[in-house]
């Protein structure tokens, strides 16, 4: 459906819309200042509130400041909800479909001008948010004033592109938006430095459950590394694998389309070497990048050959994030060598910190481990030996240097 022109809505007498305004500032008028549009920010407030409580140790307050937040949140939305829902109840209304668009215009010519609504449309430039700031500002019903201020509060937390321009998707969000997964995650975080780890996982399920509420979507990944950590405190390695095989999947190389580029890439890595393989591939790094790390070293204490390509796809994603960005200053520079980005990465201020924060010589030093517990020795000892050149290394040089002179067929040691 094309949205609504000016003409649509333009046929009814001057005289009709004097009576229909009349009859709207006599019953239901109300000045948008008086209306006071609802808001979440106490709710913020006692969010940002608890999580400074939280680094400060204070879990008690904590605790009650993110409970506070939720039990905030919910009542805004809910009632905003309430309101929003309200005008759905109207005929004409209805009858506009899912229309956003045609909702508002509706509503707006049941009590102004057509001189006033073609202005607002024109100064919006088709923006919804725009137009509901604008009407907002004239002398509006009660009932008009709060699906604008309903509306505009899940614009404070979502794009005006997210909504699409269906009813049907704002009405969703207002009800998700009702929930507060962050809060939920950090009342997790609370029983899990209190140790109590069962509480933990329940909360962290349950903030992850909600995630369709989430202000950042790839938060959904803090929450799922969260329970991983739980598992990994309780020992529980089975679900602890599953939440890190749930994380990889999320990995466009690890989607079923791409099991020849897998097996081309792990070939390629056996048999030619690492250098060769970072030549001939780049993976797309993401939040998943470090979880598949930890993945490929629980395959490697339980024997899976599978660690290789888990290992591989998560060095080769950190080592191509910091190319490009080697690139972004030398347009020109051309990967050549293992140990040469590596001296690259360590002379570089921004490039050694993101590099100490993905653990990147962990990951290339188990690599090596999966390399060679496959019997591809040759290429896991080049790798061993680029990571002891490395002056960054720190102790996973002298690691690799153990592991390159160790006997075939020895177990890697835990570290």
């Amino acid at each position: 459906m094309k949205p609504p022109k000016f003409s649509d809505y333009s046929t009814e007498s001057s005289a009709l819309r004097a009576l229909a305004l009349l009859a709207a500032l006599i019953c239901l008028a109300l000045p948008a200042a008086a209306a006071g549009r609802s808001s979440d920010a106490d709710s913020w407030v006692a969010f940002q509130s608890g999580k400074r409580l939280f680094e400060e140790r204070s879990f008690g307050g904590a605790l009650e400041q993110f409970q506070s937040a939720i039990s905030l949140r919910r009542e805004a939305f809910s009632t905003a909800s309430a309101w929003i829902e309200a005008v759905f109840k109207s005929k004409d209304v209805a009858a506009d479909g899912d229309n956003l668009d045609h909702v508002l215009y509706t509503l707006a010519r049941r009590e102004l001008f057509d001189h006033q609504i073609k202005e607002v449309r024109e100064k919006a430039g088709g923006s919804v948010k725009t137009q509901a700031e604008l009407y907002r500002g004239y002398t509006i019903s009660i009932e008009f004033g709060r699906f604008l201020d309903g509306l505009l509060l899940v614009l404070d937390h979502r794009t005006e592109a997210s909504l699409g321009g269906r009813c049907s998707t704002l009405r969703k969000a207002c009800t998700d938006l009702e929930r507060f997964p962050e809060a939920e995650y950090w009342v997790g975080q609370i029983y899990l430095s209190e140790g109590e780890l069962k509480l933990a996982e329940l909360q962290f399920r349950r903030s992850y459950d909600m995630r369709d509420a989430l202000e950042i979507a790839d938060d959904g990944y803090l929450i799922l590394g969260s329970l991983v950590d739980v598992y990994q405190a309780e020992g529980s390695w089975r679900d602890y694998e599953q939440i890190l095989e749930q994380i990889m999947a999320s990995d466009p190389l690890f989607g079923a389309k791409n099991a020849f580029m897998r097996d081309s890439m792990e070939r390629t890595l056996s048999t030619e070497g690492f250098n060769r393989f970072m030549v001939l591939y780049r993976g797309q790094s993401g939040p998943w990048t470090p979880y598949e790390a930890r993945l490929g070293e629980q395959y490697i204490q339980d024997g899976r050959p599978q660690a290789v390509i888990c290992l591989a796809a998560s060095a080769n994603e950190i080592l191509a994030r910091s190319i490009e960005r080697i690139k972004t200053r030398e347009p020109s520079y051309v990967f050549t060598t293992l140990d040469e980005v590596l001296a690259r990465i360590a002379a570089d201020r921004e490039l050694s910190a993101y590099a100490e924060d993905m653990k990147l010589y962990r990951v290339l030093y188990y690599l090596g481990e999966a390399l060679a517990a496959e019997g591809y020795r040759a290429s896991a000892r080049a790798v061993y030996a680029d990571i002891h050149a490395s002056s960054a290394s720190g102790p996973w040089g002298s690691r690799a240097l153990a592991a390159s002179a160790r006997s075939p067929g020895s177990k890697a040691p835990v570290y």
